[in-house]
C-alpha cells in the first residue's frame, strides 16, 4: 500500500512508527504498532485528522460524551489519579498521561473516556454495529471484524521486562487464543465465564472489558491502577466475570 497523502512518514518523520520487523508476517502474534499505523492509513484514506473521524463516526453517533483525544472542559477536573503498588503492598502516586497535542494520535494508547461511555462502544458490538439506532458499521462488516484473523497461529504469553509497569501477559492460559480484527478472541468455552467466540482487550492501566455474542452479556471494569494485570487485580477481575455468568443462570 502506498501511503501517497502522507509523505511526513514515508520520508520517516514519524520515528515512533519506524520499529524494526521483529519476525516475518503470517508466522507468530506480537502486541505491536500496527493500529497506530492503522490511524495513518484511516487518515490518509478519509482526509479527516483521526480525532475529528473518531469524532464524527463513531463519539457522537454513539452517544459517547466524555470520550476524547484530549482533556477538554470539565473533564480535567475529573480525572482519576493513576497509581502504582510498590513493594509493599500500598499505591503510591504515578503521574502517567498521553502527550497533549502530540505529531500523531497512537490508536492503541491516545483516549479519555468513563465507563458509561465505553460500555456503549462495547455495546453497539453486541448489537452488531448499532446502537440506539445509530448505526457505525455494517452487520457484515462486524461479522467479518470479529472471525479470527490469525489462521492457526494463537496467541501466548506476554512477558513483561518492566515488572512495575506490568507482570507477564498470561490470559486464560488453558484456552486457546486467536485475534480477530479488533480484539482477543477465546475459541473454547472457559468453564463459569465467557464463551467461544467472545471478544475483549484491555488498557495498561488496568481497565478491561469483554463481550460475549453467544450469552448477549458484555462486562466491562476500570481502575487507573498499576501493574498491568497483576494476580490481585486479575483476581477480583476473574470474580467479576463469574458473578456476571452465575446471575445469568
Amino acid at each position: 500500500m502506498e501511503l501517497t497523502g502522507h509523505p511526513s512518514i514515508i520520508s520517516g518523520t514519524k520515528v515512533s512508527l519506524g520499529y524494526p520487523m521483529v519476525f516475518d508476517p503470517g508466522t507468530r502474534w506480537d502486541y505491536g504498532i500496527g493500529i497506530d499505523w492503522l490511524g495513518q492509513v484511516v487518515e490518509a484514506i478519509d482526509g479527516r485528522r483521526i480525532d475529528r473521524y473518531c469524532q464524527a463516526e463513531i463519539f457522537d453517533p454513539l452517544g459517547m460524551p466524555d470520550t476524547r483525544f484530549e482533556v477538554e472542559g470539565s473533564m480535567g477536573e475529573r480525572l482519576s489519579a493513576v497509581v502504582m503498588r510498590g513493594e509493599d503492598g500500598a499505591f503510591s502516586d504515578f503521574p502517567l498521561a498521553p502527550p497533549s497535542q502530540p505529531e500523531f494520535y497512537g490508536m492503541g494508547y491516545a483516549l479519555y473516556s468513563t465507563a458509561p461511555d465505553y460500555m456503549r462502544f462495547v455495546r453497539s458490538f453486541l448489537n452488531k454495529g448499532q446502537l440506539d439506532g445509530a448505526r457505525i458499521l455494517s452487520e457484515a462488516s462486524v461479522a467479518q471484524m470479529m472471525t479470527n484473523h490469525i489462521g492457526d497461529i494463537r496467541v501466548g504469553p506476554m512477558i513483561t521486562n518492566a515488572p512495575p509497569i506490568s507482570a507477564d501477559v498470561r490470559l486464560f492460559p488453558d484456552t486457546p487464543k486467536t485475534h480477530s480484527f479488533g480484539f482477543l478472541r477465546v475459541e473454547e468455552d472457559v468453564p463459569g465465564m465467557r464463551s467461544a467466540g467472545s471478544q475483549g482487550w484491555a488498557g495498561v492501566l488496568n481497565t478491561h472489558f469483554w463481550f460475549d455474542p453467544a450469552k448477549d452479556v458484555a462486562g466491562l471494569i476500570m481502575t487507573q491502577t498499576l501493574p498491568f494485570v497483576e494476580p490481585r487485580f486479575m483476581a477480583t477481575y476473574a470474580n467479576f466475570e463469574r458473578a456476571v455468568y452465575a446471575n445469568l443462570a
